[in-house]
């Protein structure tokens, strides 16, 4: 009976070990699992902010668009939105999760007026200030982002480190107090009692191989997005780096190429009017030849020139009537129109905030192409605008000659032409300008069109209030 009793009593203390120690290792899995969960949402919250700072500057720059931008600040309120959401839900102790959401209000409160800034040098970058813009940027990062949030990050990312680091420590803890429970029960088991505590410490060891996995890992995270965040910045220089040699090549392409030319063209146009009719056909043919080689090369030039300055030598942007801008491009087409009579009518058009030269220049570049990729019937132009939500779309329609779909991409890119140089004059720059320009003013343009039905520019201007 005494025997049955000892081993009674001994399945019975298993019995007891076995759901104490499951019980314990369940609850150190879901605290390590809710800690480890929160270590991770504060180093998405990070990279979030900083690739939102790093994408305005880049903007600043000129290398991404404003599209890019505002998703990268989208993705920072998905981030906010997802923590404060994921924190309720994960059941943590009050004490804990009220400390938490104390400090995310704090970081969204400052990344809010970060926000305000970075959208104030965008808007000073769009209206041509880029050195200031790019000024205001950095000082409002250093001040808000390394002042600020990323202090209060480092906190919260050391206090959670430091949870699991207690995580660790209570688990090792708590092994050593379930290794002595067994010895209660199994005095005269010890070697079901042995077995059951290797089985226990196996598991335990389990769990803290995984938190130091987990810890590791979220190292390597941190040193991947420092390491991300090192390339972009050197990107960002390059790039600024690469716009003042463009502006260099720009200054000597206006006078060291421009004057040879010059002289090549004054002394064929001179060899034409003296000798013309007095050689034979032929070489009246070649010098012709040689004269219009050497006119469309200084065109050439001036389209590169006037390319490379639309972000270099833009003016401010201000208020403008496009309506009145419309009129002086018609009088500065006037004969195209008249020889090719061409009727341009045009509705209403609005007052936006632009650059009026280059919108000038954009408008002329269109409306030359209408008449010039004319087709039998006398060309037809007709301008109009209509808003939309944050900005104007602009077109600009004709009954010329028409585009394939499959060339509506290529035709912006610079030196494309679809027609011979013999049926149509230009420089293939012409459409590659009115894209810089629109790209400047933070717009988009694209055309539709079809052979034989004339085609459709669209360009659209943001709405923006004049300060």
């Amino acid at each position: 009976m005494v025997g049955f009793a000892l081993i009674g009593l001994t399945l019975i203390g298993f019995l007891v070990t076995d759901i104490v120690i499951t019980s314990e290792l369940d609850d150190l899995s879901k605290e390590q699992s809710l800690v480890a969960d929160e270590m991770a949402r504060e180093y998405a919250l990070r990279s979030a902010i900083e690739g939102s700072v790093i994408s305005a500057e880049v903007l600043l720059q000129g290398g991404v668009g404003r599209e890019e931008y505002e998703a990268a600040k989208q993705a920072v309120r998905v981030e906010f939105a997802g923590y404060e959401a994921a924190v309720r839900e994960a059941g943590m102790n009050p004490g804990l999760e009220d400390k938490i959401i104390v400090d995310l209000r704090r970081i969204e409160d400052t990344y809010i007026r970060l926000e305000r800034e970075m959208d104030a040098s965008v808007d000073s970058y769009l209206e041509g200030k880029q050195r200031e813009a790019l000024e205001a940027l950095r000082e409002a990062t250093v001040e808000l982002l390394s002042g600020e949030i990323s202090p209060v990050l480092d906190e919260r990312i050391s206090q959670t480190y430091a949870e699991l680091i207690r995580y660790r420590d209570k688990s090792a803890s708590s092994r050593q107090a379930l290794a002595v429970l067994p010895w209660v029960f199994v005095v005269f088991s010890t070697a079901l009692v042995i077995a059951t505590y290797r089985i226990t410490e196996r598991s335990i060891s389990g769990y803290e191989k995984e938190l130091e996995e987990e810890i590791a890992e979220r190292k390597e995270a941190q040193e991947n997005a420092r390491q991300i965040r090192t390339a972009l910045e050197k990107t960002v220089e390059d790039l600024a780096r690469s716009n003042r040699e463009l502006e260099q090549f720009a200054n000597v392409a206006s006078h060291d190429l421009q004057e040879p030319l010059r002289m090549v063209a004054s002394y064929l146009q001179l060899l034409e009017k003296r000798y013309k009719n007095a050689l034979d056909s032929d070489a009246d043919e070649f010098i012709g030849y040689a004269v219009d080689g050497a006119t469309r090369m200084k065109a050439m030039i001036d389209d590169l020139l006037a390319l490379s300055r639309v972000e270099n030598r833009g003016g401010e942007f201000e208020l403008v009537d496009s309506e009145k801008v419309l009129e002086g491009v018609l009088r500065d087409i006037g004969l195209a129109v008249e020889e090719n009579e061409a009727e341009i009518t045009h509705d209403d058009l609005p007052s936006v905030i632009a650059d009026e030269a280059q919108l000038s220049k954009l408008l002329q570049n269109l409306i030359t192409n209408a008449i010039r990729f004319r087709g039998e019937e006398a060309p037809r132009v007709h301008v109009s605008a209509r808003q939309e939500i944050g900005e104007w779309v602009f077109s600009v329609a004709d009954n010329g000659i028409g585009i394939d779909p499959k060339y509506h991409e290529r035709i912006f890119q610079i030196f494309e032409r679809l027609n011979p140089r013999s049926d149509v004059s230009g420089t293939g720059i012409g459409l590659s300008i009115t894209r810089k320009i629109v790209e400047r003013h933070g717009g988009r343009i694209w055309v539709e069109s079809e052979p034989g039905r004339g085609s459709t520019f669209y360009f659209t201007l943001p709405e923006r209030r004049e300060r």
